[in-house]
C-alpha cells in the first residue's frame, strides 16, 4: 500500500511528454490531484474516499480461503493467511479444543481439551458449554437361594438392590423359572415396589423344564430399592431358581444410574 501511495506521489511531481497535468483553480478542500481512470490522461481533483476507494481496489487479488490479516505477533503488514492459521492466532492451535460464544463483549472463545471418556456438556443459552463427566454407577444382585411361586398368580420377589431415590437409572435383569408339576405361565417384573418399569410373560414346556427370559427399562427417581419378582399363573408350584446353572448368578438384577 505505501508503494502505491508513493507511486501515486510521484506522478503528481512528474510529467511526460504525452500528459499534462491540469487542476481546478482553486483546489476543493480535502483533495489532492491525481488520475484514477486507470490510463493515461490529464489530472485532477480526487477526494480522500475516492483515493481510498482506488487504493482498496488496487491491493490485488486474494486466494481463495485467505483472509487478509497480520497474525505475525508484531505490527507488520498484512498478508494473505489461511483461516486456519487466523483462528490458530486468536483462539489457540491445541488440539481438541472447542470453539463457543461467551457471553457479551467476551466473544468467541476456545474451550480447551477435557479428558479422556468426559463429554461436552451444555449449561442452556445463558451459559457455556463444558467438559462432564457421566454418572454412572452400578449395583447388582443375585439369588442365594431359590425362591418359590407357591400362589397362582401371586408375585414372589427375586433379587432387589438399595440404589436410594435420586437419579435416573438403567435397570435390567434375567430369571431362570420353571414348574415343578407341569407347564405353566410365569409373569415377571421389575419394580420400585410401586411403580413397574418393564415387565415380560414366558411359559415353561413341562415339569421342571426350567426357561429363562430378561428384561430391562429405565426409571427416575425410584420410590423404593428396585427389585425382580416373578408369579406362576397357572400352578402353585412355580421356582425361580438360583443355581441350576452351576454359577449361582441364573436370577440377577443390575441398576446403572445415568443421571
Amino acid at each position: 500500500m505505501r508503494k502505491i501511495i508513493l507511486s501515486l506521489l510521484l506522478s503528481l511531481l512528474v510529467s511526460s511528454a504525452s500528459a499534462q497535468i491540469y487542476f481546478p483553480v482553486p483546489l476543493p478542500a480535502h483533495t489532492v490531484i491525481g488520475n484514477l481512470n486507470g490510463v493515461g490522461g490529464p489530472a485532477n481533483a480526487v477526494t480522500m474516499s475516492e483515493l481510498a476507494a482506488a487504493l482498496s481496489n488496487n491491493s490485488g487479488s486474494v486466494p481463495d480461503g485467505t483472509i487478509r490479516s497480520n497474525i505475525s505477533g508484531a505490527p507488520a503488514e498484512p498478508t494473505d493467511n489461511s483461516i486456519s492459521g487466523v483462528l490458530d492466532k486468536l483462539l489457540g492451535s491445541t488440539q481438541g479444543s472447542i470453539i463457543y460464544r461467551g457471553a457479551g463483549a467476551s466473544g468467541w472463545r476456545s474451550l480447551s481439551p477435557g479428558t479422556a471418556g468426559q463429554f461436552l456438556a451444555t449449561g442452556g443459552a445463558s451459559a457455556n458449554p463444558s467438559w462432564a463427566s457421566l454418572p454412572l454407577s452400578g449395583l447388582n444382585a443375585s439369588l442365594g437361594a431359590d425362591v418359590s411361586l407357591s400362589s397362582i398368580g401371586g408375585y414372589f420377589q427375586g433379587p432387589s438392590i438399595a440404589q436410594g431415590t435420586a437419579g435416573i437409572w438403567f435397570v435390567t435383569a434375567t430369571a431362570g423359572v420353571l414348574d415343578t408339576s407341569g407347564a405353566a405361565g410365569m409373569n415377571c417384573r421389575i419394580s420400585d415396589g410401586i411403580t413397574v418399569v418393564t415387565s415380560v410373560r414366558t411359559g415353561t414346556a413341562g415339569a421342571n423344564a426350567m426357561t429363562s427370559l430378561s428384561l430391562s427399562g429405565v426409571i427416575t427417581s425410584p420410590s423404593g430399592n428396585l427389585r425382580l419378582e416373578c408369579a406362576d399363573t397357572t400352578n402353585a408350584a412355580g421356582v425361580m431358581k438360583f443355581n441350576a446353572s452351576g454359577n449361582s448368578k441364573d436370577t440377577s438384577i443390575t441398576a446403572v444410574r445415568i443421571q
